[in-house]
């Protein structure tokens, strides 16, 4: 299986648990923690896939997303 067959795939299943898991409260907290992710992602990834993140609303889903994993 080629790499960007596995990036799909491991990027197919990460958009279905982040949808899965409820979206963060309105806490200050957690909009720091999805703003904190968001600026991470950008970071490393670039605008593109910030703006990817931005376009699905998946930043809000990233504070229960990193609680399911235990970080």
């Amino acid at each position: 299986m080629s790499g960007a067959l596995w990036f799909a795939a491991g990027a197919a299943v990460g958009l279905v648990l982040a949808f899965r898991i409820k979206p963060a409260t309105d806490t200050s907290c957690c909009q720091r923690v999805a703003a904190g992710v968001r600026d991470r992602v950008g970071a490393g990834c670039g605008p593109i896939c910030q703006s990817i993140g931005d376009a699905l609303g998946i930043w809000p889903a990233t504070p229960g997303l990193l609680d399911h994993f235990g970080v």
